[in-house]
């Protein structure tokens, strides 16, 4: 949930918030060209063109990692990682994947409840209504 994904990483990616000490591996499952626009500060962008990259993406920017660290993925609105999150699991056998549940868009919903400051620094790249919560459905 967005409130404890707020917690768990303690509002600094870069500098600890996982526990131990040492930074926790937060990846931007989202395309490049929404990375570039905003993220969460000290997460790593796949840096990817569509959605069919992002397994191999997810392999190289997990190599090496030992597979009982944490993984916390974020998207858009949380359907990408649904998928992704299983990747790392079932196929590069991490123990504790964590992802953003319904991704930035629900991130920033709560955020805007609460008050205070978003760790999310930029803006979420949206081509639908999602982000406008008084916006009418797509039909």
């Amino acid at each position: 949930a967005p409130d404890a994904w707020h917690a768990a990483l303690g509002g600094d990616f870069s500098g600890g918030g996982g526990g131990g000490g040492d930074a926790p591996v937060v990846l931007d499952v989202r395309n490049h060209y929404e990375s570039a626009v905003g993220t969460f500060a000290g997460a790593t962008a796949l840096g990817t063109e569509t959605f069919k990259d992002t397994y191999a993406a997810l392999d190289g920017a997990l190599a090496g990692k030992p597979r009982d660290e944490p993984v916390y993925m974020f998207c858009t609105g949380g359907i990408r990682c649904v998928k992704a999150g299983s990747y790392v699991k079932q196929a590069l056998g991490f123990e504790h994947v964590k992802r953003l549940d319904q991704g930035i868009v629900g991130y920033e919903r709560w955020r805007d409840g609460e008050g205070g400051d978003s760790l999310f620094e930029g803006d979420n790249f949206v081509f639908d209504k999602r982000a406008d919560p008084d916006a009418e459905s797509p039909s």
